[in-house]
C-alpha cells in the first residue's frame, strides 16, 4: 500500500473533508447568536426604564393636574422625561388622571411606553385593595385631551 491510502483503497482524512465547513458554521453561528443578544439585552433594559419614566411622568403629571404641584401638567411630566433621558410623545389629560407616552432612543430604535396615574374609579367605595377614593394610583385609561411633542393640545 501507498502512504496516505488506508486498506479500503480510500485516502486517508478523506473523511474529515466536511469538518472544517461546519467548524466554520458554527462559529458564524455562535458569533449571530452573540450580535443578537448584544443588540437585544440594552433594548430590554431601556424599555424597562421607559416603563418606570412614564410611570413617574404620569404621577407627576397628576400632581400638577391636582394642583399639588404649581405647574402645567404636561410641561410637568416633560421635565420629569427630559431629566432621565426620554421623550414626552404624548401627554393626555383625563377626568381621573394623566396619560403619559414616553420614549427613549437607542442605537437599535426606540423604547416606548405609556402610563396613567391619578384617581381610581371606585363610585366613592374603597377598592379591594383598600385604597380611599381621591388617592393616587396607576391605572389604565381612556385618552380625554390629547397633547404631542410637537406642541400644544389636538
Amino acid at each position: 500500500m501507498s502512504a496516505g491510502v488506508s486498506a479500503s483503497g480510500r485516502a486517508s482524512g478523506a473523511g474529515q473533508r466536511g469538518s472544517v465547513p461546519v467548524a466554520v458554521a458554527l462559529l458564524v453561528a455562535a458569533a449571530l447568536l452573540a450580535v443578537t443578544i448584544a443588540a437585544v439585552v440594552p433594548l430590554q433594559r431601556r424599555h424597562g426604564l421607559a416603563r418606570a419614566v412614564a410611570g413617574v411622568a404620569a404621577l407627576q403629571a397628576s400632581h400638577a393636574q391636582r394642583g399639588l404641584v404649581a405647574d402645567d401638567p404636561c410641561g410637568r411630566a416633560q421635565q420629569v422625561a427630559a431629566a432621565h433621558g426620554a421623550t414626552v410623545m404624548a401627554c393626555d389629560e383625563t377626568d381621573r388622571g394623566m396619560l403619559v407616552t414616553v420614549r427613549i432612543d437607542t442605537p437599535f430604535g426606540g423604547a416606548e411606553s405609556t402610563a396613567h396615574a391619578g384617581r381610581p374609579d371606585t363610585g366613592g367605595e374603597r377598592s379591594a385593595a383598600g385604597d380611599p377614593p381621591g388617592d393616587l394610583m396607576a391605572t389604565s385609561g381612556a385618552c380625554g385631551r390629547r397633547w404631542r411633542a410637537s406642541g400644544g393640545a389636538d
